[in-house]
């Protein structure tokens, strides 16, 4: 007897396509109308898109409610095995696949370039026609550099101008998965977007026991234990699903405690590569969630973007008011790895902090010389040049220091916000800063000027030289004091 439950890629036979009748409605419902609207199906690895797509191109039942459903032409183009595809063998490959669908009266030149694709795709409006492009892993289209911003303006402009809709599928969203040459690109705002989630409870029963009750050897009772360990996750409840009917099958329809253990740990080895992948996708943001939720912990407000960004991808679900990890298998592969997770975070935040204190030294140095440079040629200039003129140039260098040196504390603080990923409120920290160093460089440009100037008979008789090692004492010691205490009040600010 052959387990129903065998699917790992994506479903070819309708007959064993179960769930999303919701994103099917909307999907047919959008390619109904009188000028078929374009699809971006968006979810993570293995939620069905692809499924999805495929079944859409094959079942008949959903095409005979749209109307004239003869004067519909479906292409189904799957691009994963085609990651660095070429823009002429892309319409090599549609043209291979349309005509095997194409009725006997369509006839139109081999479609190789923009004009022939063009040519087309009037052709076939001018016979009522609709052309329906399902393109599965649109990714990897959006990665390749054969395809440049004008091949997207050209599909945006076809699907625009005449009935032709694309139907694509894709990890992520358009946005974030485009190059940076087609960042604000017009083609990312024809599509309306469906994501795809979790199933719904209904969903997976009927997945649960419909196939296993076709072949005469029900999971009905197994549906409490699957939907623990697998969750609404369509792929895991497959897993586990194919698991639990091979025991039965060979124990004569019966399954034990021992039976339940033995599913669950084949369960477990099949699915943990797919949890390692989920996990090294996620940002260490969503994965101290995780975390905090394994451990049943209070997640704070300030996460609730975070947690909504999970709700949308499945890895958590609202279960009475509380958040849970989408299967109790996953949660306990999250805690099995917490050391492990913790002690590779904490070793990266090490490596950075490392980084950044190097950097922030080399800065502090830098621009410590640099303001102290200035400050001193602001204090020569005064005592050197005792009227007005020699004001305005001390004046100038003091303000050039507080510049600096507000620079320096606030190119401090965020670097520390980078490593950190915490807020702060740096603008008070700027704003004390700034009346801070304001009121103490002044006192300093005008106790150093002064000091320099009272001691000035006494130092032409020494010669310059004398007179500019007070400047340089002064001036060292008091940018020591500035630097040391405003560096220990970020510090604690931090």
């Amino acid at each position: 007897m052959k387990n129903p439950y065998w699917n790992r890629t994506m479903i070819r036979e309708p007959r064993y396509f179960f769930g999303r009748k919701k994103e099917v409605r909307q999907i047919f419902d959008a390619i109904g109308t009188p000028h078929p609207q374009n699809i971006s199906v968006l979810g993570e690895r293995k939620t069905g898109k692809s499924s999805l797509l495929y079944y859409i191109f094959q079942s008949n039942t959903e095409k005979q409610e749209l109307p004239h459903p003869e004067k519909y032409i479906f292409v189904f183009i799957d691009f994963q095995e085609y990651p660095n595809i070429a823009v002429d063998e892309f319409f090599e490959m549609l043209y291979s696949e349309l005509k095997s669908t194409l009725p006997k009266e369509v006839q139109f030149e081999q479609v190789k370039d923009y004009e022939t694709f063009t040519n087309m795709a009037k052709t076939l409006e001018d016979l009522s026609y609709k052309l329906i492009l399902l393109i599965d892993e649109f990714d990897k289209i959006l990665q390749n550099e054969n395809f440049e911003e004008d091949f997207f303006s050209y599909l945006r402009s076809i699907v625009n101008r005449y009935d032709t809709a694309l139907i694509i599928s894709t990890q992520k969203d358009l946005e974030d998965l485009s190059r940076p040459d087609l960042l604000g690109s017009p083609f990312f705002n024809i599509f309306t977007q469906i994501r795809l989630g979790l199933f719904q409870k209904e969903e997976a029963l009927n997945l649960i026991t419909g196939p296993s009750a076709e072949k005469g050897i029900p999971l009905e009772k197994d549906a409490e234990f699957i939907l623990e360990n697998a969750g609404l996750f369509p792929f895991f409840i497959q897993i586990l699903c194919f698991e639990l009917f091979e025991y039965r099958k060979n124990h004569d329809k019966k399954i034990d405690q021992e039976g339940y253990n033995q599913a669950l740990k084949k369960f477990s080895v099949e699915a943990t590569p797919h949890f390692n992948h989920f996990w090294k996708s996620l940002s260490q943001e969503e994965k101290d969630v995780l975390i905090e939720i394994s451990m049943e912990k209070e997640v704070t407000d300030g996460k609730k973007s975070v947690i909504r960004d999970l709700e949308q991808k499945g890895y958590i679900a609202e279960v009475n008011g509380r958040n849970q990890i989408f299967s109790d298998t996953f949660r306990q592969f999250i805690l099995d790895h917490q050391e492990e997770i913790s002690d590779i975070g904490e070793t990266e935040t090490k490596k950075h902090e490392i980084k950044g204190k190097s950097f922030i030294a080399a800065s502090d140095i830098l621009i410590f010389i640099l303001a102290f440079i200035i400050a001193f040629l602001g204090v020569i200039s005064y005592f050197m040049i005792p009227d007005l003129r020699g004001t305005i140039l001390s004046l100038i260098a003091l303000a050039a220091v507080i510049g600096i040196c507000m620079y320096l504390f606030f190119f401090r603080k965020r670097r520390k916000k980078e490593i950190t990923h915490e807020r702060s409120s740096t603008w008070k920290i700027l704003l004390i800063g700034i009346i801070g160093l304001f009121i103490i460089a002044f006192l300093v440009n005008f106790l150093a000027s002064h000091t320099a100037t009272i001691l000035t008979p006494e130092l032409l008789r020494r010669g310059i030289a004398a007179e500019v090692s007070v400047v340089i004492v002064i001036m060292i010691l008091v940018f020591i004091l500035l630097y040391v205490v405003f560096s220990k009040k970020i510090e604690k600010k931090d």
